[in-house]
């Protein structure tokens, strides 16, 4: 009877693992993906890192950026220096990875999420008001310097793909995006102007900081030439759909 007790549990360890829970990594990780509609590449990204978050193993939140669709991702684009689509950015660039892999994309942010990280931490709450959106946000940190983004995302996108597929948490516009400096607790209370009509429980509000030490990244290409970005890491993320 011990010998049948003790193969069950060797054979249930080996066979279903445990899977690490949150409380193993440091922080919420941001993931960016650097796409267009007319890419054809780019809809194995999309449903590579949408298929991930929806599983949920790891902690983070991901932003579409349709660089032909939204002006916002093109500036955003431009900031990451992103010539070449899909590319993922994680934690602002403190992962970059060029091929769609399911493999490659848990390991970039595995990675972020075990980081180091700097004291901040934020709650997010959002409400619509009308026709505009109301967002509060509480910041708490001891002593923090650091760009914020608070950013308007559309969950199931009017934008499709190259192959007739909606694009998921889509960046419409910018809510604010700033530096902030936190002692204590800090409280933001903004209200957003809904130009883009965008609809309630289609809608999420997400906000996340970088600490403002600059870091030069490279992006995984080196033709034509070598591409640099100067960028900062992320720190911490929020959310809340509406």
């Amino acid at each position: 009877m011990k010998k049948l007790l003790l193969t069950f549990i060797l054979a249930t360890f080996f066979l279903y693992p445990v899977m690490p829970s949150y409380t193993d990594y440091t922080h919420t990780v941001l993931v960016e993906v650097g796409s267009t509609s007319v890419c054809p590449y780019c809809p194995k990204a999309s449903e590579i890192i949408h298929s991930l978050y929806e599983n949920a193993s790891l902690p983070f939140y991901y932003i579409s950026l349709v660089y032909d669709k939204s002006d916002a991702a093109k500036r955003r684009g431009m900031e990451l220096n992103d010539f070449y689509v899909p590319m993922l950015y994680v934690d602002g660039g403190y992962k970059i990875v060029a091929q769609a892999s399911e493999n490659f994309y848990l390991n970039a942010i595995k990675q972020a999420a075990e980081r180091n990280v700097k004291d901040v931490d934020m709650d997010i709450s959002a409400k619509w008001e009308g026709n505009n959106i109301d967002i509060e946000l509480y910041i708490r940190s001891n002593l923090y310097f650091g760009h914020l983004r608070i950013c308007i995302l559309e969950i199931e996108s009017r934008w499709v793909n190259s192959k007739g597929e909606k694009y998921h948490y889509a960046l419409m516009d910018y809510a604010l995006n700033r530096y902030v400096f936190v002692k204590g607790e800090k409280v933001i209370r903004i209200t957003w102007n809904n130009k883009y009509s965008l609809q309630q429980n289609n809608t999420a509000v997400l906000a996340y900081i970088c600490h403002w030490f600059p870091h030069i990244q490279k992006n995984p290409w080196d033709s034509p030439k070598p591409n640099h970005f100067i960028t900062q890491f992320v720190d911490d993320v929020c959310m809340i759909e509406i």
